[in-house]
Parts: structure tokens; sequence; C-alpha cells
């Protein structure tokens, strides 16, 4: 008792000296709209509120918890707190996991500001204090979209007071709904033309776990939950965060397609293809009238053949007739309810097949409509979701390269390039190489990808020649992302020379970050195609071997650049080259061409150190082997010299983790325990100096 006491009082002396303040102080803003950050921003406090949302609902956990308090008995402006903890530091949470709404809790972090959001990032070293259970959730407080919003989705002055408040709007109609199957948000709009995003951020919104989207023209009596401003960029708005269903009043609506499959992945000539469809109803006195397949037989076609489908075992099915080799086949289906409304799916394009007698080819599956129902910022391939036996294709990027391996389809000049993720043995994929994969086709937010199940080397191939594009292609218009879509993941060269680095930083959010922007008029920064050089994490890849980069700081940022082996050159709007390569890729809602070593630039002038050629040690690469990459832990190095190697891991902020030494022509090498899933870089050295990298994928596979 003496121990815990002692405990309970240097606690209590560790927090006394830290203000103890209302949710209200820190919703208080310095200089709103202008300035909207909290009057105690970066200060260490203590604060007071009951626990609104479960702790581990957000949508990305659970690499980290976040969640909303409320002041005690209060509802309306300046009565809500984002809490939240960043990713990796979930397992130092103390008391949070346990935490449940109506908690009456005492916690101790430092305010924070994070795009728009006030939060509280919680100390990790410190308990959450429960100082009572049960408390009542107030609200929430019934405000109009208008108070949030304006009619272009834009966020309004008067929004600042109510950000992590629980408030509830009504009467509104459904005008956009998430194409992505796995994402439940949707944007509603009220009489008089205000609009607002209801956003997916806790689970009960994920379609995974049951939540009914609506369609478009659907309407809601009310919606209720948290008030959330995200600012990027030029982009400032409130979102409404529900973290339940029941927060979810229907009004009319109409039927939901759940889903909609094929039977055969790559239909040939001799084939009529079953296509499938889950209808069901938010409303349990409304039923199911009609289901109607529709299909066109050219990428354009809409003068749509239509098929009554039939209900078995639960599903709603129609079958499309056999076709000739090479036509191009899309698809949708459209639902009628007993009251007359309808609805249909995919919500943004058609789904889609090409005819093969010879089986499936890179440009089948990356092939798509050209008709689009709604404005879509990406286009899906038709096979998402479907394995593909035996596609062939010429390595054109190898693991080393940019952190994925990418394939092409010879002789194709579009449609022809994928990105490669899975089996570990494509790691062991090099430039040339001509293969053959098995896999499962997954769209990455707009990113097409074959997760492969299954990978043989035919032999060694003349390496793909890069697709010759014209600059102007990836200028801003209006049919920019079908135009450049069809060069997704293929090997490009933009040769119209002279070429400037017209924006050397034109983006400073996470994804954007690294990027530069080339093109062909140096007072439109605006005008060409993003270069990404120099970064490697999770989810922003690109190449360590490149010289040319942003900033000086991605040398041990988001990656580690060997700069004994590849000097760095800065870029600036002074830079100027001939022409560049690389793979063109989408990656956080924009396209760039990602660069896979210094010879793929040309004529490069105006930097520093001028033109370079790639000093990167291939020879030591080619005695090594490495895997199996992805790990749970466990790699086998081979090293067929067997002579002395060093190894240093690193994380991808430059950190070293860990230092071996091996000899020997097999050694195994265990990653040291404590470390998280999520990529890192190892560092080989010969005792000959030679040195040479390894992106290091830990998971548990």
């Amino acid at each position: 008792m003496r121990q815990l006491f002692l405990w309970f009082s240097v606690s209590a002396m560790l927090w006394a000296q830290y203000p103890l303040l209302t949710i209200s102080d820190i919703q208080t803003p310095k200089a709103p709209p202008a300035n909207d950050t909290s009057i105690y921003y970066g200060d260490t406090v203590r604060v007071r509120g009951v626990v609104v949302t479960p702790p581990d609902q957000w949508w990305n956990a659970p690499n980290n918890y976040s969640f909303w308090i409320q002041d005690s008995g209060n509802s309306g402006p300046k009565t809500g707190l984002h809490i939240f903890l960043g990713d990796g530091t979930k397992a130092n949470a103390l008391g949070v996991s346990s935490l449940q709404p109506g908690m009456y809790v005492e916690l101790l972090g430092v305010v924070d500001y994070y795009r728009g959001e006030t939060e509280l990032v919680l100390d990790t070293n410190t308990a959450v204090l429960v100082l009572a259970t049960n408390i009542p959730i107030q609200g929430p407080d019934t405000v109009s979209v208008g108070t949030f919003n304006d009619m272009n989705n834009q966020a309004q002055p008067t929004g600042e007071q109510w950000q992590g408040s629980y408030v509830a709007i009504k009467d509104v109609d459904v005008i956009n709904v998430s194409g992505n199957p796995n994402r439940g948000f949707f944007t509603v709009v009220d009489a008089a033309g205000n609009q607002i995003t209801i956003w997916d951020n806790f689970k009960a919104m994920s379609p995974a776990n049951g939540f009914l989207k609506p369609q478009v023209g659907d309407k809601f009596i009310s919606i209720a939950g948290i008030l959330f401003h995200y600012r990027s960029g030029t982009t400032d708005l409130y979102e409404l965060c529900p973290w339940d269903t029941s927060q979810f009043v229907r009004g009319p609506s109409s039927p939901v397609i759940q889903t909609m499959s094929r039977d055969i992945a790559c239909p040939k000539s001799t084939d009529s293809v079953t296509i499938s469809a889950d209808v069901i109803h938010p409303s349990t006195t409304v039923t199911i009238d009609s289901v109607i397949l529709f299909y066109g037989l050219s990428p354009t076609d809409t003068q749509w053949k239509k098929i009554m489908m039939t209900q078995v075992g639960g599903l709603w099915v129609g079958k499309i007739p056999p076709q000739p080799h090479g036509t191009f086949v899309h698809y949708w289906v459209k639902a009628y309810d007993s009251t007359g409304r309808s609805s249909y799916f995919p919500a943004y394009q058609p789904r889609c097949y090409t005819v093969n007698d010879n089986g499936c080819f890179i440009s089948d599956i990356q092939k798509t409509s050209e008709v689009t129902f709604l404005p879509t910022e990406w286009f899906t391939s038709g096979y998402e979701g479907l394995t593909v036996v035996d596609v062939v294709g010429v390595v054109t990027a190898t693991r080393s390269d940019l952190g994925y391996v990418y394939i092409q389809e010879p002789g194709k000049t579009a449609w022809a390039g994928i990105q490669l993720t899975g089996d570990p043995s494509i790691d062991l994929f090099q430039l040339g190489d001509s293969v053959k994969v098995t896999g499962v086709v997954e769209e990455y937010y707009g990113l097409t990808q074959l997760r492969v199940t299954q990978s043989t080397k035919l032999g060694t191939t003349t390496p793909i020649e890069p697709i010759s594009l014209p600059i102007s292609l990836f200028n801003p218009t209006d049919d920019q992302v079908y135009a450049t879509e069809a060069y997704e993941s293929m090997l490009i060269r933009i040769a119209d020379p002279p070429l400037y680095v017209v924006d050397p930083k034109p983006y400073n959010f996470y994804g954007g970050q690294g990027a530069y922007r080339i093109g062909k008029d140096t007072l439109d920064p605006n005008a060409g195609l993003l270069v990404l050089a120099g970064r490697a994490t999770n989810n922003v890849f690109s190449s360590l071997n490149v010289s040319y980069i942003n900033d000086s700081m991605w040398i041990f940022i988001d990656g580690v650049i060997d700069t004994t082996q590849i000097p760095v050159c800065v870029v600036s709007d002074s830079t100027v080259m001939d022409s560049i390569q690389g793979i063109l890729t989408y990656a956080w809602g924009q396209v760039k061409l990602l660069p896979r070593n210094n010879s793929d630039f040309f004529n490069v002038r105006g930097t520093p150190c001028g033109k370079l050629q790639s000093r990167v040690t291939e020879s030591l690469k080619a005695v090594l082997r490495i895997y199996p990459n992805p790990t749970s832990g466990r790699l086998i190095i081979e090293h067929s010299s067997g002579g002395e190697l060093y190894g240093i891991l690193y994380d991808l902020m430059g950190k070293c983790i860990d230092k071996q030494r091996w000899i020997g022509k097999k050694v195994e090498y265990y990653l040291p325990k404590e470390l998280r899933e999520g990529v890192y870089l190892l560092k080989i050295i010969d005792d000959g100096g030679r040195t040479t990298f390894y992106r290091i994928l830990l998971g548990k596979f």
C-alpha cells in the first residue's frame, strides 16, 4: 500500500505542473479564420472529458488510436476534442485500450494541429485517469449544413467553433458515393444546396463490416456524428463522421447492389459469361422488382444490349453470350425496387473484359471502358478481384529499382504495363527477364496491381524500349485521366527537348513531397509531368539510385541514398534536360514518372553536378541472393564467393537499427524481434568495399 500511495503521489505531482484546461479553452483559436490553431498550440496540458467514440474504431487501426471526448454535461460549439496517438505508439498507450464511451477521464498531452483539426496528442508515458463511468453523452445538436460548408463543399468560418463536436444534420440528399468498394464515404446536399461529405473515419461505415452504401438520389432524414475539419492545399472543408449505424436515419432509398462478379476471368470466343449481382434493400418493407444486365461491344459503345437477370440462390444472374475473339465487352447492372426507385453498379464506369482465345494478357487487364457514368479520378480494371493465369511480360523495373517489380507486354504501345506484388519469387527478377505470372488483379487507390501467387522465369530477352510520349499529354485537361491511364505502369520516355524543371516543389503534403514537375513553359509551373525520386516508404515508392532529387533531406529521410555511390544534385528552376524516362505510376491522386537510375536522364544541365552517370555497384548484387523477401523475420543470405560480409539495417528514416558480420556462402539473419511490420533497408558491404542495398519487407506471411 505504501508503494501504491507513493506512485500516486509522484504521478499527481508530475501532472500538477501542467495546467488543467477545458475543452473550450483548447478549442479557442488564435485568430479565426486566418489562423484557426489553438491558443495553446504546442503546450502540454491536462483536459477532462467524457469519452464519446471507442478508441479502436478509427478506420486505420490497429496502427493508432483516435477518439473524441466531450465536455461533461454539455453539447454545442467547442465541446468536443480529438484525442490522437500516432502510428507506432499504440503499444505504448497506457490505459487507452480499456476506454469505453461514457467514461469521464483526465488526459495529459500536447495540443497539436493537423490539416485544420485541433487535437490532443497523448503523452504515452502517462496513464489515462478514469474519474467516473456511465456519464451520458450529450447531443447531438442539430446544425444546418450551411454552417459548416458552402455549395462547393468548402469550409465556412462559422464551422470552426463546431469542430470536434457531436452534431446532426437533417433532410439531405445523396449526390455522390465513393466508387471504391472498400470505402463507405459519400456526399450529401441540403435544400439550400450546401454540401458535406459523410466520411468513413470509423469502422462502422466500412462495407466490409456490413455498411450499406447509399445510392445517388437517396434521402436521409438525419445523420449524426463528429464534425471533423480537413485541410490540404486549397481544399478546406468540414466532414461529418458517424461512428455507429444507428446515427443514420434513412428516408426513401434505392436498392443496394453490393457486389457484381463474373464466372470467367479471361473468356474465349466459345464462352458465355455469367454475371452475378448481390442486390438488397435498406428497407425491410420494400422488395427488389427487377435487375437488368446491360452490355456493349466496344470501349465507347452505349447502344446497350439488355438481359433480364433472374434470381438464383440469392443472387441475380444473367449471361452475356459468346463473342468473337478480340471483342471488347463492357457491362453494368441496374436494379429496380417495388416503389420504382433504381440504382446501378458500378457507380463510375462499366466493368469490362476482352475476349481472347490465347489467354489473358496485360493489355486485356489494363484496358478499360471509355464510358463514365460519373466523373472519376481513376479507371478501374475490369479484372479486379479475379485470378488471371500465365500472364507473360518482360521486366522493366526490379525490386531494387523502385521497390516494386514492373512487367510489360512486348509489342504493345498502350495498356501494356503492370505492377507486381505478392510472391517473394518476383524479387529475383532482373531487368529484361521474360516471365510468366499467375495472380489476383487488385486496385490500390487507382493503381492496378497483380498480386502474384506463382511465377516462372522464361528466359532473358532484349529489354523493353520505352514508349515516347509528348509532355503535352500530361498538361491539365478534362481528358487527361483517361489519356494517361493507357500508359499506367509502362516504361515511357518524354523526348521533347528542352525540358525544364518548371516547379521544384509543387506539393508540400506527405504523398506529394519529393516530386518536382518538368514541362516546356517555365512561366507555367502547373503544366507538365511530376517526377519522383529519393523516397521509399510503405506507400511512397521511388528510386534511391537517382541523383536528381528536389531536396537534400531525402538523402536520409524516407530511405537512405548511398552518396558514396550516388552523387546527389538538388534540382531547381534552372535545371534543364533533353529527355527523361521511367515507369509511369499513379499515387496519392497524381500521375508521376519514376526514373529508375541516372541512366534514365539525358543531358541534364543547370545543376551543381551537371550530367551524371549512375555509379551503383551491381557486381556485388550479382553474387548475392537474399530471400525470402517479404519475410516474417528470417533472411537467408547466399554469397557465391563465401567471403566476409557486413550488414547494416536501417529504417526508412535512415536510423541504423542493427549491424551484423557474416562469413560463409549461406548464412541466416534474424531481424531484431522488436521491429514492427514495414519496409527496412539492408545495406551490405563485402570485404572488397563493394556495396549494395536491399529493401526488406517485414510482415506476417
